[in-house]
């Protein structure tokens, strides 16, 4: 526990009990009173999310209670807020320590000393301004407001975060943004349901980013029923080369006979390679994880939904194993350098398949040298993470050096999945590079061309790190989806060398289909909510897409629970 540093008395609301007790016990509130901890120091205490929001149409106007097209639009001159029923105890509890109401509401054992200003410490983004300033904002207060502003809840970096607190007023653009976003939510999802309720004569949900979202859903579901199959043949070539049959084939053919045509022409007879053309491709390691890729991850590996994972996310972020996790950023800022280095030691510590699969995705050559760097604090691939200006509110995620002091084995198998995966992502993004050779010949038999198309790993790299992270959790559970082949197999084409020779070469043929495009998953329809409108902008403009990392999995999550859309 850390003493508090500060001469005034402090109030802190944070944005949920858990968070609360945390910032508590940071701060010396030991002492449990109703709805909120205090010290003589000052006093923690907490909303439940949003306790307060925006009334219904009917507390402006009697009239509005009937939809009706007369009534539309609905736009209110004053905004009014309510607060939700469920949470009007707690509301009480803030409004009195708030005022400094000291005695009153339901705990008669407040401190008589009042509190000089509030902290507002719920969450560090938009939508934490807007749980804070509703509250504040009809309790009536007039104390001096404070910004707690931090990206892990270990205790250094709560206590540094106090340390360092910001005049509210530097965050107004952000609270400005927050209100705005409430407002336009309210009009659009107001106005157009109503309207397009009574058009239709159902009760439908319609809202500014679900809606577009629904749209894209309903497009892809529309180009996949009206997509026509079509029918076409490949005639293959097959010649053993050093033991090794090498399958080379042919071009499309829409008739059946053209392609036994050429199979029986072909079968048989002599084939050469006339050229080979083989080209070294790098694939850089990949960035760290912001809330949306971590999500489209967790979906393609794992099966988890969106809102699945960033539960799992949150709670990790809570337990204080990993950073914020609501984020839209995948780098950390330029002076993150030796926490990277704490946090990538604590992971090979933590998580021992890690170090493995690292020294094996380097070439045995270099991997004595290469090793101690990656672990190092002179480790030049660190460098590669750190930008502070791609950094928005929050750095990308990592885990914190928390993992090392935590039994793991108290995290459900979801959650365990998920830190390996921000753990795995840290140490791949400090990689080395994953190097293969993409092989294409050309075979010719009787004057006509096939083509054999391979790939052959040179080094795993950065790669070794994924697959010994994928074995991993896997060994969580039997559940979980398995990983598409990897983009590194292919055909073992290093026998084949220009000029070779083959005396007889057997043929077949293959009936293929074309194919429709796939239904959404929740990968692949988080990104094109990502990059919603990105063909309609200039390059240079900058676009957030739909909804942001984090109320994406909540729109998918409704459009679930109102049948619009169903998980398959």
């Amino acid at each position: 526990m850390c003493k508090n540093p500060f001469e005034e008395r402090f109030l802190v609301i944070a944005e949920k009990p858990s968070v609360a007790m945390t910032i508590a016990s940071v701060l010396g509130c030991k002492r449990k009173r109703d709805g909120y901890l205090e010290s003589p120091d000052g006093a923690v205490s907490w909303c439940f999310g949003h306790l307060a929001e925006y009334a219904m149409p009917e507390a402006y106007d009697e009239n509005y209670r009937k939809w009706s097209l007369e009534n539309l639009p609905i736009i209110p001159d004053q905004w009014k807020l309510i607060v939700q029923s469920d949470k009007a105890k707690q509301f009480k509890v803030l409004c009195n320590l708030l005022n400094n109401r000291m005695g009153a509401g339901s705990d008669s054992g407040y401190s008589s000393a009042p509190f000089d200003y509030v902290v507002n410490a719920c969450d560090a983004g938009r939508e934490g301004e807007l749980i804070f300033n509703r509250v504040y904002e009809l309790s009536g207060s007039m104390l001096p407001v404070k910004r707690l502003w931090i990206s892990s809840m270990e205790d250094d970096a709560i206590m540094e975060g106090f340390m360092n607190l910001k005049d509210a007023a530097e965050y107004r653009n952000l609270s400005d943004a927050s209100v705005c976003r409430a407002q336009a939510d309210w009009l659009v999802g107001i106005n157009a349901s109503r309207a397009f309720s009574t058009v239709y004569d159902c009760r439908l949900s319609v809202g500014r980013v679900q809606t577009p979202t629904l749209a894209m859903l309903v497009e892809r579901g529309n180009q996949i029923d009206n997509f026509e199959k079509e029918q076409y043949f490949i005639t293959h070539l097959l010649v053993d080369s050093m033991g090794e049959t090498i399958d080379a084939v042919s071009e499309h053919f829409t008739d059946r006979e053209e392609a036994n045509r050429l199979a029986g022409i072909c079968n048989g007879r002599a084939a050469t390679v006339p050229s080979i053309e083989r080209r070294t491709k790098t694939v850089r390691p990949p960035k760290l994880y912001d809330l949306t890729t971590l999500q489209r991850d967790a979906n393609r590996l794992f099966g988890l939904t969106a809102g699945t994972t960033l539960r799992c996310a949150q709670a990790l972020y809570e337990s204080k194993l990993i950073t914020y996790p609501r984020t839209d950023s995948r780098y950390l800022t330029d002076d993150m350098g030796q926490t990277a280095t704490d946090v990538l030691k604590a992971c090979f510590q933590t998580f021992p398949f890690l170090s493995q699969a690292e020294a094996a995705s380097t070439p045995a050559e270099t991997s004595a040298s290469v090793i101690p760097s990656v672990q190092g604090a002179d480790s030049p691939n660190i460098g590669r993470l750190l930008d502070s200006r791609k950094v928005s509110d929050h750095h990308a995620i990592i885990p914190t050096v928390m993992i090392e002091k935590t039994d793991l084995s108290t995290l459900d198998k979801d959650q365990k999945k998920i830190l390996t995966l921000i753990a795995s992502r840290l140490v791949c993004a400090t990689g080395q590079n994953h190097v293969y050779e993409t092989v294409k010949a050309t075979l010719l038999c009787c004057g006509y061309p096939f083509a054999a198309m391979g790939r052959i790993v040179k080094e795993e790299g950065w790669k070794a790190v994924e697959t010994a992270m994928l074995t991993q959790c896997r060994a969580f559970s039997d559940e979980g989806k398995e990983e598409k082949e990897s983009a590194s197999s292919g055909q073992d084409l290093s026998t084949l060398y220009q000029g070779a020779q083959f005396p007889s070469a057997n043929t077949k043929v293959t009936e293929h289909w074309t194919q429709p495009l796939n239904q959404y998953t929740e990968d692949t329809l988080l990104h094109a909510m990502e990059k919603a409108g990105a063909s309609d902008m200039e390059a240079d403009v900058e676009r957030k897409g739909l909804g942001t990392p984090a109320t994406r999995a909540g729109i998918i999550d409704k459009l679930v629970s109102s049948k619009y859309v169903s998980r398959n």
